[in-house]
């Protein structure tokens, strides 16, 4: 007996920290519940067993066995609508066929109300009609035109200024080069669509380009500027540093050729 007064019962930590765990977090009442549904389960099953056997014993009532016979019904034949004649007002019509077609073109010349009659003018980019000719189209083609004001100036070696005098060049159309074949400074490449404003291309022998011209595209050094009417712009080309000063004096829709349609 005093072996066994020595042997003290100890409860694991898992347990004892599960218990203080749930009862800290109140959950006591829950898991004994469960425990007391775990228990009771089996009883209430083998209970609910025994009566479904039960039930099942009891012979159902026999069913009364219904007639085999099917009853006919008779209905009263109405052979009116299914009759064609019935829709003899309407006319068949074929669904490929073409309903809306234009009237065939006479060899009439077309004539413009209005019009003075006289000799052949020239109406919409075409060819009127006189009397009884051929009605004829042409296409015609447009383009911007730009009218410059160019000085050429440069520095001799001994350090003289020396300026030209000022060349006009009218209705310069687009993918012109300019100055010159031997120095070609820039190219007008036509009008902006958004401003209208001609538009030139910058040579990559220009050195410095000095003025109010807005540019368009380059980031190190500017490849395509544009120029404002009466604004003039000065471009440094070449290894002699030769100056052309470009003024735009105005621009105009020029045509520039025709043709016939395809």
């Amino acid at each position: 007996m005093k072996d066994l007064k020595k042997i003290e019962l100890k409860t694991p930590a898992i347990v004892r920290d599960l218990y203080q765990d749930l009862r800290d977090r109140r959950l006591l009442p829950l898991v004994a519940l469960l425990l007391v549904a775990i228990v009771a389960a089996p009883l209430l099953l083998s209970d609910s067993g025994s009566s479904a056997k039960d039930e099942a014993a009891v012979p159902a009532p026999p069913i009364a066995q219904a007639d085999s016979t099917p009853a006919v019904a008779v209905v009263r034949a109405t052979p009116g609508l299914r009759k064609p004649e019935r829709l003899d007002h309407r006319r068949p019509h074929d669904p490929f066929k073409q309903k809306y077609v234009s009237p065939p073109l006479s060899d009439q010349p077309v004539t413009i109300e209005g019009s003075p009659s006289g000799p052949e003018e020239d109406v919409g980019g075409g060819e009127a009609p006189v009397g009884g000719t051929e009605v004829r189209s042409e296409v015609v083609f447009y383009a911007t035109a730009t009218t410059l004001k160019i000085t050429r100036s440069e520095t001799t070696p001994a350090g003289e200024a020396v300026h030209e005098e000022p060349v006009i060049r009218e209705r310069v159309l687009p993918s012109t080069t300019l100055i010159g074949p031997k120095a070609q400074v820039v190219t007008y490449m036509g009008a902006s669509p958004k401003t209208r404003n001609p538009t030139f291309l910058i040579s990559d022998q220009v050195t410095a380009v000095f003025g109010e011209g807005n540019c368009l595209a380059g980031t190190d050094r500017c490849q395509l500027i544009e120029l404002k009417e009466d604004e003039p712009e000065v471009f440094v080309y070449g290894a002699n540093d030769v100056r052309y000063r470009v003024t735009v004096l105005g621009t105009e829709i020029v045509e520039t050729g025709r043709a016939d349609p395809p």
